[in-house]
This record gives structure tokens, C-alpha cells and sequence, in this order.
């Protein structure tokens, strides 16, 4: 499994009368060298690429004159399975992969889609979540000091205060991606004053060897808003990462103006664009 053998199918394309091919990818090289032509396209895919979870992966490529054009992943958890299929370039060779491959997946998805290339889904499944997201990555450093806003309450914290922090997250966002894993970087933060947490956020993964960071579990008590918490403890996030780290990004669902201007203040711009969708057979 871990030689990079391909299993191979061949594919006409009736449109353009090529010869595409459809190959399942086991070998991390290959895949992380497509990933990084468009890294906050495909950001989220480095996460399945850690060793805690790139045993459940399955990954397909669409080969087009010995070229990757696309590829999908599909992970099989035991409690929930996702369906990654991004790419703004190829959609036609996207969209040869999910014909290929779709009465293969599982019958419930956690999915990220890029518009225009759920179709398929909706002969099989019954979409129960969709929210279009923007991937958004910051490029320069310039305004994220400027942004600091709190720093003499702003904390560092370990995976020892996972329990408070997770009972703290999820009771602003329920249901939100936390895991006690993503503590295990180092890179979590709190704003606190007295006994009271303001502001949380952190990473869902960090790949020291591509340098990617994706920034996640951002959460701010309701009554705190609008008073600059967030950029503030995203900006010292950020400045945590910046030398060691050169593509950051995150996801944010359009229509959360506060959200967007919040990053948008510290540097970020959207990057690309997708539907994140939850459904089932």
C-alpha cells in the first residue's frame, strides 16, 4: 500500500474524445506536490494527509495526457466519513472522478464541494446541510500587530484544558470540529479576564514539512462581540506562526460579515470558495 501502486481505470471522455484516467494514489509525495500548486484550495486535504488519519483515506486522481488534474478524497471514519472534491481549474476532470467513484462512497458525508459539481448527489442523497464557505489565506504580516489588541489577557493553553475549552466551544457553535489532537500542536489560545473566557482559537492541524497551518476554533462569548476579541486572538495566533509556517489560512461561512471583517482586518483575503455539505443516503 505503500509504494504508490495505482489502480487503474480508463475513461472516455465523449466531449473532447481523450483518453482520462481515473488512478486511486496512495503515495503522499504525489499528492501534496498537486496540492501545493493551489494550497488553500486543497488546505484541508493536508489535515487527512497525518498519520492519524491517512490510514482511512482513499484517494483519486483524473489523469488527463499523464497530468493530475483533480483528485477527491474520501475518508472513512469510525464516526463520521467525509467527501473532499475541490478544484477550481479541471471541474470537468472533477467531475469524471465522482461519476466514476460515487456508488462507492458512504452512505452518510461530510462533504466539501466545489460549486458547481454537486449534481450527482442529488439522484442519491438527501442533503440535510449546505453552507458556501470561503477559504480565505493571508499573505502578508503588515496589519496583524496592529491587531493585538488584547494582549496582557491573552493565554497560551496545553491540551490539559481540552475539557474546558471543548465545553467552551461547543456551547457557542455546537457541533464544531474539536478534537483533543489539534490541542497537541501548541498553538492554542484563550483570551480570559478573571474567570471568564472571552475569545478561543487555534489550529485544526499544522504539516511542518509543506509548512501549512489552518486555523480553526475561533469563538467568541455573544456578549463579548464586536469589541475586536477575535482579530485579536487570531493576530497573536498568527503571529505565532508566521516564520515557521508559510501558507495560513481558514474557513468562514459567507454571510458572517463580523467574521470577515474580523480577518479581512488582520490581512486575510478569500482565496476560493466551496459548499460544505452534510447528507445521506
Amino acid at each position: 500500500e505503500g509504494t504508490g501502486l495505482f489502480l487503474l481505470y480508463n475513461l472516455i471522455s465523449e466531449q473532447s474524445g481523450e483518453n482520462i484516467m481515473i488512478k486511486q494514489i496512495t503515495d503522499k509525495e504525489v499528492l501534496a506536490e498537486f496540492f501545493l500548486k493551489s494550497p488553500y484550495v486543497h488546505l484541508y486535504k493536508f489535515m487527512y494527509m497525518e498519520p492519524y488519519m491517512f490510514p482511512n483515506t482513499v484517494w483519486h486522481a483524473s489523469y488527463d495526457g499523464g497530468e493530475i488534474k483533480a483528485i477527491a478524497l474520501t475518508y472513512k471514519g469510525k464516526e463520521q466519513s467525509a467527501f473532499y472534491l475541490l478544484e477550481d481549474k479541471n471541474k470537468n476532470n472533477a467531475a469524471e472522478i465522482l461519476d466514476e467513484i460515487i456508488g462507492t462512497l458512504p452512505d452518510k458525508l461530510y462533504s466539501h464541494v466545489t460549486p458547481g459539481l454537486e449534481a450527482p448527489f442529488e439522484k442519491r442523497y438527501k442533503v440535510t446541510s449546505k453552507k458556501f464557505q470561503h477559504t480565505m489565506g493571508i499573505n502578508g504580516d503588515m496589519l496583524v500587530n496592529n491587531c493585538i489588541k488584547y494582549p496582557q489577557y491573552t493565554y497560551k493553553v496545553n491540551e490539559r484544558d481540552f475539557e474546558t475549552l471543548y465545553e467552551y466551544i461547543q456551547g457557542i457553535n455546537p457541533g464544531l470540529f474539536f478534537g483533543r489532537e489539534m490541542m497537541k500542536t501548541g498553538k492554542y489560545y484563550m483570551i480570559r479576564k478573571n474567570s471568564d473566557i472571552i475569545s478561543t482559537a487555534g489550529v485544526h492541524f499544522l504539516n511542518d514539512k509543506y509548512k501549512i497551518a489552518a486555523i480553526g476554533n475561533v469563538a467568541t462569548a455573544p456578549e463579548y462581540r464586536g469589541k475586536g476579541y477575535a482579530s485579536s486572538i487570531v493576530a497573536s495566533l498568527v503571529r505565532d506562526l508566521w516564520d515557521d509556517f508559510e501558507y495560513i489560512g481558514l474557513n468562514v461561512k459567507a454571510g458572517n460579515e463580523a467574521a470577515l471583517k474580523a480577518y479581512t482586518k488582520i490581512g486575510f483575503v478569500s482565496a476560493t470558495t466551496h459548499n460544505e455539505i452534510i447528507m445521506e443516503k
